[in-house]
């Protein structure tokens, strides 16, 4: 496999009420394709990129209108974030806007950096009138 993109899902048990989450590597898209890439492994209609020092997040733009999609807790190098649902990791945007990818080598250093927890639903609440 050539270059790589990171694919990190998460499955809703409502059952046991917990969440699976998995990594994956994907080979990384066409440039002309990788917005369609984007949309249907993250499960989204718009995208949104959140850089970090060890490489870019991409997300679900809607994830808090979407049903089923976890809240996401990631450290990165001391930097907490807080990101929703499904999430696709590059390795960075080049000087002239291309995606940088991967390598089959530098997606198991880049794991080291990077920790992550799914998090639990602070509250639940209904208005039923007002």
């Amino acid at each position: 496999m050539g270059k790589v993109a990171l694919l990190i899902t998460f499955e809703v048990d409502h059952e046991n009420k917990s969440v699976h989450a998995s990594i994956s590597k994907m080979e990384a898209p066409e440039p002309k394709k990788k917005l369609e890439f984007f949309y249907k492994n993250i499960e989204c209609d718009i995208v949104e990129v959140v850089g970090t020092s060890r490489g870019d997040i991409w997300l679900n733009e809607e994830g808090l209108y979407k049903p089923n999609n976890p809240v996401n807790k990631f450290t990165v190098d001391g930097q907490e974030y807080q990101i929703v649902g499904n999430m696709i990791i590059s390795k960075d945007i080049g000087d002239e806007g291309e995606m940088l990818w991967f390598d089959s080598e530098q997606d198991k250093e880049l794991l080291h950096y990077w920790e992550f927890e799914v998090l639990p639903a602070m509250s639940t609440f209904a208005i039923t009138s007002f």
